[in-house]
C-alpha cells in the first residue's frame, strides 16, 4: 500500500516498525506517527483489543499492520513478536518500547518491599532488554542499520520522591542506551530514549484529580501538559533518518520542567497567575 507522502522524507517508507506497548495514548500516537511517515507497523500489547485498535490506526493511514498479543516481560513473547513481524511484514527496522510502569503514588525506600521493587524494575526494563536481544540479530542479518527508541521518564533524570524503584529503572534504561550505542554502532544500529514529563493520558486522568493536574501544570514552563503526540513526534525523529546521526541519547519531552533551577523563592515571582 502507498501511504500519503509527507513533504519530509523520514526514510521510513515501506520500512517496518514494531511498537511494544500500544495500550495507552503514547503507544497509539507512536503507531500513528510511524504510519504517517510511511512505515508498516506491528502493534504488540498485553491486551488483544489494544493491539487491534493500534493496528487499525496504521491501516487507516494506508499502511500494512499486524496485531500481536503477549507479555512484554516474557522473553519468549517478545521473541515471538519479532519473528512474526519479520514473517508477516518482511523485516524489522524500528523497535519502539513504550512499556513501563507509570509513576504512581509510591512510598519512601524504607517502606518499599522486594516485591514492589522487583515488579516495577521488571516492567520498566525487561521489555527493552528482550527487544534488543530478539531484534538486533535480525537487523544485522538484514545488512545492518535500524533504530531502537525506549520510553524513559524525567523521573530518571531527577529525583522523584516516593518513586525510588521507578526512577532507578528509568535511569538505568537511559544508561543502557548509551552502552548499546557503543556496542552496536559499527552495525549502524542506533539506540535512544525519550523522557516524557507530565503527559495527558487516560492513566493520568485515572490517578489524578483536575485540581492536582492544575497544580502540576502550573510548574511546567510551557504551562500545559504534554500530549501523546508530543512524545510520538520525538520518537519519530529519533527512529527516522532525521535522527540518523543521533545515538546513545535521551531526549526530554517535558515542557521545560527539567531545565528549571529548583529554588522556590526565586521562582515565586515568576509563577504568579
Amino acid at each position: 500500500m502507498n501511504a500519503q507522502r509527507s513533504i519530509v522524507d523520514f526514510g521510513l517508507t515501506d520500512k517496518v516498525g514494531l511498537v511494544i506497548g500500544t495500550g495507552d495514548g503514547m503507544g497509539q500516537a507512536t503507531v500513528a506517527a510511524l504510519a504517517s511517515a510511511g512505515a508498516n507497523v506491528a502493534c504488540f500489547d498485553l491486551e488483544r483489543d489494544a493491539a487491534a485498535a493500534a493496528a487499525k490506526i496504521a491501516e487507516q493511514a494506508g499502511r500494512n499492520a499486524l496485531s500481536l498479543t503477549g507479555d512484554a516481560t516474557r522473553r519468549e513473547d517478545v521473541a515471538h513478536a519479532v519473528d512474526e513481524t519479520r514473517r508477516v511484514l518482511g523485516s524489522i527496522d524500528v523497535v519502539v518500547g513504550v512499556v513501563g510502569d507509570g509513576a504512581k503514588k509510591g512510598a519512601r525506600l524504607l517502606d518499599t518491599d522486594d516485591d514492589a521493587w522487583n515488579r516495577i524494575v521488571e516492567i520498566c526494563t525487561k521489555p527493552a532488554v528482550y527487544a534488543v536481544q530478539s531484534a538486533v540479530g535480525p537487523m544485522i542479518e538484514q545488512g545492518g542499520g535500524g533504530s531502537f527508541v525506549f520510553i524513559s521518564s524525567i523521573g530518571g533524570l531527577s529525583g522523584l520522591p516516593g518513586q525510588a524503584p521507578y526512577s532507578a529503572a528509568k535511569a538505568g534504561l537511559m544508561s543502557m542506551v548509551k552502552t548499546l550505542a557503543l556496542e552496536y554502532g559499527m552495525e549502524g544500529i542506533r539506540f535512544n530514549a525519550v523522557a516524557p514529563g507530565i503527559i495527558h493520558t487516560p492513566e493520568i486522568d485515572r490517578i489524578s484529580t483536575p485540581e492536582h493536574l492544575a497544580v502540576q501544570t502550573k510548574q511546567v514552563p510551557l504551562r500545559r501538559m504534554g500530549r501523546p503526540d508530543d512524545v510520538a513526534k520525538a520518537i519519530l525523529f529519533l527512529a527516522s533518518d532525521l535522527g540518523g546521526y543521533v545515538t546513545g541519547q535521551t531526549l526530554a519531552v517535558d515542557g521545560g520542567v527539567t531545565g528549571k533551577y529548583q529554588m522556590p523563592a526565586f521562582w515565586a515571582e515568576w509563577e504568579q497567575d
